[in-house]
């Protein structure tokens, strides 16, 4: 099939590129996709939705998230290093505490670093520092008095992470990265299927450590046969099945050809490659549903002072789960950390005040 390139405002085509991948590692530059693209009228032609505060409260000082259970379990995570557990639980009807988890330390069932995402009724926490790993039954932790969350060990964990349907983890390559224009180019695959023993080195060895440039969210869909990857840093978007065949690649709205990059060279390890000037985000959050998937998305480009991603403005894109488009939104606000709602018109999230404090908000898409 040769490389071929859709121009697309609020509607995407269906296309399809099969590569065969069974937990090895193959040169992504060698991929052949179809690319659809997304045109600047996501953004100017978004559709207007309802922003709403849904709970504002000095309990609340050390939340760094907020995430939304079945409309009435509010979830927080708490900062690293706060006199409080790393996840609380609240009613949120009632505003009445439910119960507390992980307290924060380096002792068993303690965590340092917490980075959580919400998927259906799974609640995926990553400890970077400490490399565990949870997959949260959200229905066993109300229902089970004393619930256990379990951690487990990993010798290595990378930004994006997720359980595929068979049990065993995918893990977003971190040498997976190219700037052709520039010269630097791993060709590396941009996933790794493995366990709790995967290493680093598992990986191979690549000419450049591209960890800080190359970071994005896996979102899965077993039943689908769908995996999504949306890219922290780049508006790029991907569709695989679950043994990681490449079904289509989104690009779009914005194009980040002008981000520049430089190479920092050392005598003790790899070149690093870091941002040269510009820091540029992309997605920055999801959520998703029976019916598909939303992504967060901003322009933001940090350099000079304005150095907090959170002062950009975002907007919804609505995908079903063959990665057409349905539908994108404005938010007029800066959002990370979605929640579903109970219907396909409402989402919860992380928004922020003027101070950058985190609020819980409710976004009321249109009908």
């Amino acid at each position: 099939m040769k490389n071929s390139t859709k121009k697309i405002g609020l509607r995407m085509g269906t296309v399809f590129w099969l590569l065969e991948l069974v937990c090895f590692l193959s040169a992504c530059n060698t991929e052949k996709e179809e690319v659809v693209e997304l045109d600047d009228r996501v953004k100017t032609e978004a559709l207007d939705l309802t922003v709403d505060t849904v709970w504002v409260d000095s309990v609340f000082l050390h939340a760094r998230r907020f995430f939304v259970y079945r409309d009435s379990v509010l979830i927080v995570v708490n900062k690293p290093n706060s006199d409080c557990a790393t996840l609380q639980l609240y009613n949120l009807k009632t505003q009445r505490p439910i119960a507390d988890y992980l307290s924060q330390g380096k002792g068993p069932n303690e965590v340092l670093e917490a980075s959580v995402n919400l998927e259906g009724d799974i609640l995926i926490l990553r400890d970077f520092i400490r490399k565990q790993v949870a997959f949260i039954s959200l229905d066993s932790l109300l229902s089970v008095k004393g619930y256990t969350i379990p951690l487990r060990q990993y010798r290595y964990i990378s930004f994006g992470l997720n359980r595929m349907g068979n049990g065993r983890t995918v893990f977003e390559n971190p040498y997976c990265f190219q700037a052709k224009k520039q010269g630097i180019d791993n060709k590396a695959s941009r996933f790794l299927l493995g366990d709790a023993q995967t290493t680093l080195a598992d990986f191979g060895t690549y000419r450049y450590n591209t960890f800080n440039v190359s970071q994005g969210f896996v979102v899965m869909n077993p039943d689908r046969n769908v995996l999504v990857y949306a890219s922290l840093s780049e508006p790029v978007v991907e569709l695989r099945d679950t043994v990681l065949n490449l079904q289509k690649r989104i690009k779009g709205p914005d194009s980040f050809d002008d981000i520049r990059y430089k190479v920092r060279e050392d005598d003790t390890s790899i070149p690093d490659v870091v941002y040269q000037g510009i820091v540029p985000y992309a997605y920055v959050g999801y959520c998703c549903d029976s019916v598909g998937f939303y992504l967060a998305y901003t322009d933001a480009r940090l350099s000079g002072e304005m150095t907090d991603e959170r002062r950009f403005p975002c907007w919804i894109f609505r995908f079903d789960w063959a990665g057409n488009l349905v539908n994108s939104y404005a938010v007029g606000r800066y959002v990370n950390a979605l929640s579903s709602g109970s219907d396909i018109h409402t989402i919860y999230a992380t928004g922020y005040d003027d101070d950058m404090m985190p609020q819980l908000v409710r976004l009321t898409l249109p009908s």
